[in-house]
């Protein structure tokens, strides 16, 4: 199946699991947590495996956070920044998925990179 289709189910996926958390009668704050703790990790791996273009994932982050924003009733102009700010004086216990994309991206990355010096800086431990 092409990355493209790929992108297309990871959408439908967002959106499906989105209205789903919508229709259960729970607070908003249970909704942002099933949220955060449910949907987002189950899309988290599609986009980790497959080539989905930014345009996707920007679709995506914008629904989550229409839904965020609706759950917690916060207004509407509230921007990114305040919602996913780790320094702010409120912090909300927010993740966004485009930040987790771009680090469990560059965790694989970095972690298939070695040095030239890598192999001979191994030390043996004998411990006893």
């Amino acid at each position: 199946m092409k990355n493209t289709k790929r992108g297309l189910e990871t959408v439908e996926l967002a959106t499906e699991g989105l209205l789903a958390i919508n229709r259960c009668d729970l607070q908003g704050k249970l909704k942002v947590w099933c949220l955060q703790v449910m949907l987002i990790p189950k899309l988290f791996w599609p986009l980790l495996v497959y080539k989905i273009c930014s345009t996707r994932d920007e679709a995506m982050e914008a629904k989550i956070n229409k839904f965020a924003r609706r759950w917690l009733g916060v207004l509407a102009g509230l921007t990114d920044v305040a919602m996913h700010c780790r320094k702010a004086k409120m912090r909300l216990p927010l993740k966004s998925i485009l930040e987790e994309y771009r680090c469990g991206k560059a965790r694989l990355l970095f972690r298939g990179l070695r040095g030239p010096g890598c192999e001979d800086s191994a030390t043996d431990h004998k411990d006893g």
